[in-house]
Protein backbone atom coordinates (compact mmCIF):
# COMPACT_ATOMS: atom_id res chain seq x y z
CA UNK A 1 0.00 0.00 0.00
CA UNK A 2 1.33 3.41 -1.07
CA UNK A 3 2.07 5.82 1.96
CA UNK A 4 -0.05 8.56 0.25
CA UNK A 5 -2.90 6.63 -0.83
CA UNK A 6 -6.59 8.71 0.30
CA UNK A 7 -9.33 6.04 0.80
CA UNK A 8 -12.05 6.14 -1.44
CA UNK A 9 -10.13 7.77 -4.34
CA UNK A 10 -8.56 6.02 -7.81
CA UNK A 11 -5.13 5.82 -8.13
CA UNK A 12 -5.58 6.82 -11.58
CA UNK A 13 -8.44 8.82 -13.22
CA UNK A 14 -8.71 8.87 -17.17
CA UNK A 15 -11.12 10.30 -19.40
CA UNK A 16 -11.67 12.89 -21.53
CA UNK A 17 -10.39 16.78 -20.39
CA UNK A 18 -11.45 20.23 -21.10
CA UNK A 19 -9.25 23.07 -20.98
CA UNK A 20 -8.93 26.95 -21.85
CA UNK A 21 -5.15 28.40 -21.31
CA UNK A 22 -4.11 32.29 -21.81
CA UNK A 23 -0.82 33.39 -21.14
CA UNK A 24 0.99 36.97 -21.71
CA UNK A 25 3.67 36.27 -20.12
CA UNK A 26 7.14 34.99 -21.05
CA UNK A 27 7.91 32.14 -18.14
CA UNK A 28 11.52 32.32 -18.00
CA UNK A 29 14.11 33.37 -15.68
CA UNK A 30 13.68 37.34 -16.41
CA UNK A 31 9.83 37.53 -15.65
CA UNK A 32 7.89 39.53 -17.95
CA UNK A 33 4.97 41.28 -17.30
CA UNK A 34 1.31 40.05 -17.89
CA UNK A 35 -0.87 37.57 -16.95
CA UNK A 36 -1.84 34.45 -17.19
CA UNK A 37 -4.69 31.81 -16.27
CA UNK A 38 -6.48 28.04 -16.88
CA UNK A 39 -9.20 26.39 -16.34
CA UNK A 40 -10.05 22.82 -17.18
CA UNK A 41 -12.48 20.11 -16.59
CA UNK A 42 -11.38 16.10 -16.66
CA UNK A 43 -14.88 14.00 -16.87
CA UNK A 44 -13.45 10.24 -15.43
CA UNK A 45 -16.51 7.59 -17.21
CA UNK A 46 -14.72 5.48 -14.62
CA UNK A 47 -15.52 7.57 -11.71
CA UNK A 48 -18.89 10.07 -12.61
CA UNK A 49 -18.58 11.30 -8.77
CA UNK A 50 -15.28 12.24 -9.53
CA UNK A 51 -14.80 15.21 -11.95
CA UNK A 52 -11.16 16.87 -11.67
CA UNK A 53 -11.32 20.56 -12.37
CA UNK A 54 -8.57 22.93 -11.85
CA UNK A 55 -8.31 26.85 -11.99
CA UNK A 56 -5.56 28.58 -12.09
CA UNK A 57 -4.79 32.60 -12.10
CA UNK A 58 -1.08 34.55 -12.16
CA UNK A 59 0.16 38.05 -12.50
CA UNK A 60 3.57 39.43 -12.90
CA UNK A 61 3.88 43.47 -12.34
CA UNK A 62 7.63 45.07 -12.99
CA UNK A 63 7.90 48.75 -10.75
CA UNK A 64 10.49 50.59 -12.80
CA UNK A 65 13.47 47.97 -13.00
CA UNK A 66 14.10 48.20 -9.62
CA UNK A 67 10.85 45.50 -8.25
CA UNK A 68 9.25 42.28 -9.81
CA UNK A 69 6.27 41.17 -8.11
CA UNK A 70 4.50 38.22 -9.53
CA UNK A 71 1.56 36.14 -7.87
CA UNK A 72 -0.39 33.25 -8.70
CA UNK A 73 -2.91 31.11 -6.78
CA UNK A 74 -4.20 27.88 -8.44
CA UNK A 75 -7.07 25.84 -7.03
CA UNK A 76 -7.56 21.71 -7.75
CA UNK A 77 -11.04 19.91 -6.86
CA UNK A 78 -11.94 16.28 -7.31
CA UNK A 79 -15.34 15.21 -6.79
CA UNK A 80 -17.54 16.55 -3.95
CA UNK A 81 -15.18 16.06 -1.17
CA UNK A 82 -11.37 16.98 -2.11
CA UNK A 83 -9.38 20.14 -2.76
CA UNK A 84 -6.04 21.36 -3.05
CA UNK A 85 -5.05 25.42 -2.85
CA UNK A 86 -1.94 27.08 -3.64
CA UNK A 87 -0.95 30.58 -3.61
CA UNK A 88 2.94 31.96 -4.32
CA UNK A 89 4.33 35.00 -4.37
CA UNK A 90 7.60 35.70 -5.91
CA UNK A 91 9.47 39.45 -5.35
CA UNK A 92 12.48 39.71 -7.51
CA UNK A 93 15.13 42.81 -6.96
CA UNK A 94 17.74 42.77 -9.95
CA UNK A 95 20.87 44.68 -9.08
CA UNK A 96 22.45 43.51 -12.44
CA UNK A 97 20.52 43.36 -15.91
CA UNK A 98 22.02 43.45 -19.46
CA UNK A 99 18.81 42.95 -21.46
CA UNK A 100 21.06 42.29 -24.89
CA UNK A 101 23.05 39.15 -23.44
CA UNK A 102 20.63 38.14 -21.31
CA UNK A 103 21.88 38.22 -18.15
CA UNK A 104 21.04 39.08 -14.74
CA UNK A 105 21.68 38.80 -10.62
CA UNK A 106 18.74 39.26 -8.39
CA UNK A 107 17.75 39.17 -4.59
CA UNK A 108 14.24 36.96 -4.82
CA UNK A 109 12.02 35.90 -2.04
CA UNK A 110 9.46 33.19 -2.76
CA UNK A 111 6.70 32.67 -0.20
CA UNK A 112 4.36 29.57 -0.26
CA UNK A 113 1.50 28.31 1.06
CA UNK A 114 -1.04 25.27 0.39
CA UNK A 115 -4.30 23.54 1.93
CA UNK A 116 -5.52 20.39 1.21
CA UNK A 117 -8.55 18.82 2.09
CA UNK A 118 -9.79 15.70 1.24
CA UNK A 119 -13.27 14.85 3.63
CA UNK A 120 -11.91 15.49 7.43
CA UNK A 121 -8.19 15.38 6.56
CA UNK A 122 -6.52 19.35 6.14
CA UNK A 123 -3.27 19.24 5.09
CA UNK A 124 -1.66 22.71 5.45
CA UNK A 125 2.14 23.48 4.58
CA UNK A 126 4.24 26.70 3.93
CA UNK A 127 7.57 27.72 2.87
CA UNK A 128 9.70 30.14 2.76
CA UNK A 129 12.76 31.35 0.08
CA UNK A 130 15.19 33.73 0.46
CA UNK A 131 18.52 33.66 -1.68
CA UNK A 132 20.43 35.53 -4.42
CA UNK A 133 20.27 34.32 -7.99
CA UNK A 134 22.36 34.97 -10.87
CA UNK A 135 21.38 33.90 -14.91
CA UNK A 136 23.70 34.04 -17.74
CA UNK A 137 23.52 32.20 -21.00
CA UNK A 138 26.38 30.22 -19.81
CA UNK A 139 25.44 29.66 -15.66
CA UNK A 140 22.51 29.36 -13.63
CA UNK A 141 22.86 29.57 -9.97
CA UNK A 142 21.70 30.40 -6.67
CA UNK A 143 22.26 30.41 -3.19
CA UNK A 144 19.17 30.68 -0.96
CA UNK A 145 18.04 29.82 2.47
CA UNK A 146 14.95 27.88 3.20
CA UNK A 147 11.74 27.30 5.66
CA UNK A 148 9.15 24.30 5.39
CA UNK A 149 6.33 24.42 7.65
CA UNK A 150 5.19 20.75 6.86
CA UNK A 151 1.66 19.30 7.83
CA UNK A 152 1.87 17.32 11.60
CA UNK A 153 0.11 14.65 9.75
CA UNK A 154 3.02 13.81 7.43
CA UNK A 155 5.40 13.93 10.04
CA UNK A 156 5.01 9.97 11.07
CA UNK A 157 5.24 9.48 7.28
CA UNK A 158 8.60 11.26 6.51
CA UNK A 159 11.04 8.58 8.56
CA UNK A 160 14.64 7.53 7.39
CA UNK A 161 14.72 4.34 6.00
CA UNK A 162 17.69 3.33 9.07
CA UNK A 163 14.57 4.17 11.32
Amino acid sequence: KRRFDMPGYPNTIMGPKLSYLEESRLLGFVPSEGHGYKASLLLAPAAPDKPVFELEWGGTAEFSNLLVVSISTQLLGVGQDGYATRLESTVDVPFSYAKNSNEMAKFFTNLKWGLDKINETNLFGSSATFGLRYHSPGLIAEIAFKINKLPADFQPLLKFRGD
